[in-house]
């Protein structure tokens, strides 16, 4: 796979997290997918398989139904993509335990993903958890 094709599949990648996305990430994501969280998950997490990355993303859908995703920028070499990303949406749907509050936030984070053959094997984010938080009240 040549370097403009993985920052694509890494492009689809973040666009999953859009509500309305019908991509298949299945396509996309290794079975034996990791999701390496910074910061880490509520339940204290960094480390999620497949299906608990997927899981995660569902309820991000619910939390903010609205949610868009703008690339800001692609760096890609050998088997890795570095994409510098910003979503952004309104908070419509219960949250990390709290309540919706109607508020439109936008938050941004770094995501490098591992490729084997054309499916993302491995991915590190670090995200502005504080800020986005800060944003919906809850700090």
């Amino acid at each position: 796979m040549n370097l403009e094709a993985n920052k694509a599949v890494s492009r689809r990648m973040l666009e999953l997290w859009a509500a309305h996305n019908t991509d298949d990430p299945h396509e996309i994501i290794a079975e034996d997918y990791v999701n390496r969280q910074e910061p880490a998950m509520p339940d204290g997490s960094h480390i999620l398989g497949r299906e608990a990355w997927l899981a995660l993303v569902k309820s991000n859908h619910t939390a903010f139904p609205d949610c868009r995703v703008e690339i800001l920028m692609q760096i890609a070499e050998g088997h890795a993509v570095a994409t510098r990303w910003r979503f952004n949406g309104t908070n419509t749907g219960p949250y990390l335990g709290h309540a919706p509050t109607g508020i439109h936030v936008t938050w941004t984070g770094i995501e490098i993903d591992l490729f084997r053959y054309e499916h993302i094997v491995e991915s590190w984010v670090d995200w502005d958890r504080h800020h986005q938080l800060k944003m919906l009240g809850h700090i």
